[in-house]
This record gives C-alpha cells, structure tokens and sequence, in this order.
C-alpha cells in the first residue's frame, strides 16, 4: 500500500475511521503513506511471497490494533512481454507475488481471524485479466486467474467461519 490502488485504499481507510496498516516491499513508501494519516495508520515492510514476512506483518497489525478484521490481498506486478518471450523467472517471479502472494495472505489473515473468532473480510486484487488473456501479458493474466480461482476456493473454506473473501477487478 505504498502507492498506487493500495496507498488509495489505505487512504480512503484511514479517512473513513479505520485503522490502517500500511504494507508494502518499500519501508518508506509504506511510512510516508502511513504518516499522512496520523494516528490511525502504521506502517511495515512486507514480502508477500514469504510467509514469514506475512506473518509478521499480520502479528504486527494485531500487536498495533489489537486484532484482525480486513485484509486487502493487494501487492501486483506486471510485465509486458509477448507470448514467445515470457521466461520461467519471468512466470515464477510474477506468480510469486500475484497468485502465491495471495494464497500466503489468504491462508494467514484466516488463521488470525479463525483464532479470534469473530469472522473477517479479505479483499483480493484480480483484474480484468483475470477474465481474459492478453498476449503481451500471458503469465500476469495467469497470475491474476490464480487469484480469481483462490478467491473463489477461499470463498467455500473460508465461509463456516464467517470470513467472507472477494476480489475485484481493475
């Protein structure tokens, strides 16, 4: 959330009396975000392909706000490429951070929510390549299929703990 949709995300939050953390592979981006919004936001660096930094983040939100209760599965990368092109480090580094970042992010804001029992909502980041592949984006629109599909498959599981998943797609 240290720029782009997710810094407007957290934005918007904060304006509207939620209390933010801020998440994001740049520190800085993250505080300065966070800084905007004074008391309500905090800031931590996060690599959502490593559950370990997932779980810490999520640790951290809980250590700030006292529990859990949204989480949005947002951090995306994109590359243009054509079809031909796209490498297996290409398809894996975006898969990384879009599909296996969202499946980490999933699965542990779940386990937070599971434990507090009180049900929760988890926002993903699809697009509207997740409907539709585009040939100079192959391996992003696989990506963001991926979160469609994890968000539906989470959906289910998720469902008898009262943690309702979506996704939307810009």
């Amino acid at each position: 959330a240290g720029r782009g949709i997710g810094a407007e995300i957290a934005r918007d939050l904060a304006r509207n009396g939620a209390r933010v953390m801020v998440a994001d592979l740049n520190a800085g981006a993250a505080a300065t975000v966070a800084e905007e919004n004074g008391g309500t936001a905090r800031s931590v660096r996060v690599d959502v392909s490593d559950r370990a930094s997932t779980r810490a983040m999520i640790a951290a939100a809980v250590s700030a706000f006292g529990g859990l209760d949204v989480i949005f599965n947002n951090a995306g990368i994109s590359q243009t490429c054509p079809f031909m092109d796209v490498t297996e480090v290409d398809f894996d580094r975006i898969m990384a951070v879009n599909g296996k970042g969202v499946l980490i992010g999933t699965q542990e804001a779940a386990r937070q929510m599971i434990a507090q029992g009180t049900g929760g909502k988890i926002v993903n980041t699809a697009s509207i390549a997740a409907k539709q592949g585009y040939p100079l984006f192959a391996h992003y629109c696989a990506s963001k299929f991926a979160v469609a599909a994890l968000t539906q498959a989470a959906a289910r599981a998720l469902a008898e703990y009262g943690i309702t998943v979506n996704a939307f797609g810009p």
